[in-house]
């Protein structure tokens, strides 16, 4: 597995359940190899588990932790309008059924 400065990773429910070949067909990420990509799932969970079972794992996550960029993509001013215009959906519409025919 690769360091943790070369992976990207999914975390939460979200991380669980994505695939990250669909992410990459919308255009949510860029295409970046599957080897670097990590779906995490509860990582406070797995992280209090392993913290008490190893005695440096407190030390490594707060390395980690201490590294981390967290982006809250939703705070960002343009980021709905970034994001549609960013998805590569083929023959969209956006009716979705309300216009009258």
């Amino acid at each position: 597995m690769a360091g943790v400065d070369d992976m990207t990773c999914f975390a939460g429910n979200f991380g669980k359940r994505v695939r990250s070949a669909d992410l990459m067909d919308i255009g949510i990420i860029p295409p970046i190899p599957v080897e670097k990509i990590d779906a995490c799932g509860n990582t406070s969970l797995k992280r209090a588990i392993y913290s008490t079972m190893d005695r440096e794992a407190l030390t490594r996550m707060k390395n980690i932790i201490s590294n981390l960029e967290f982006i809250e993509l939703n705070a960002q001013p343009t980021f709905q309008n970034d994001f549609i215009n960013a998805l590569l959906i083929l023959n969209l519409t956006l009716d979705f059924g309300l216009t009258k025919k």
